[in-house]
């Protein structure tokens, strides 16, 4: 006799797939690690590459619910979960006033914007601010 348990999991629920570009090293994300949108868990990283259209850059498939308001501002970062470095997708932003993001012609789906991590931006300023920086990180040497 076999036992079969599935916790938490609907197989009908609609979902949408999201492609997200991103410069440099996404070390530390995996496929199944989790998308969160404002903090929430509502998704998961589907496949990781190299990207063959866009030199230098990892592109990262995300699937998240079909209700979920992703909106053309909406922003997409790599953030990292506490002192393990296991990596996840952050998204953010968006207003109610834009639009629904969805695939423009010649894409296989729609792309989500996406910046540096808030650790990445404070490891590695803008030339500008780079008194400002030094003088902060010489007090505080963490993100």
């Amino acid at each position: 006799m076999a036992v079969v348990w599935l916790a938490d999991v609907d197989i009908d629920d609609d979902v949408v797939q999201y492609d997200v570009f991103f410069e440099g090293s996404v070390s530390g994300l995996s496929v199944g690690n989790p998308v969160r949108y404002g903090g929430i868990p509502i998704g998961i990283v589907t496949d990781m590459r190299i990207s063959q259209d866009r030199f230098g850059e990892i592109q990262v498939v995300i699937e998240v619910p079909q209700d979920t308001p992703i909106r053309e501002d909406a922003v997409a970062s790599l953030e990292y979960q506490g002192i393990t470095g296991v990596g996840f997708i952050q998204i953010d932003g968006g207003t109610e006033a834009a639009a629904p993001l969805t695939a423009k012609a010649g894409q296989e789906r729609a792309e989500i914007r996406s910046e540096k991590s808030s650790c990445s931006r404070c490891s590695n300023p803008h030339p500008k601010s780079w008194p400002i920086w030094k003088f902060w990180r010489n007090r505080r040497r963490s993100c």
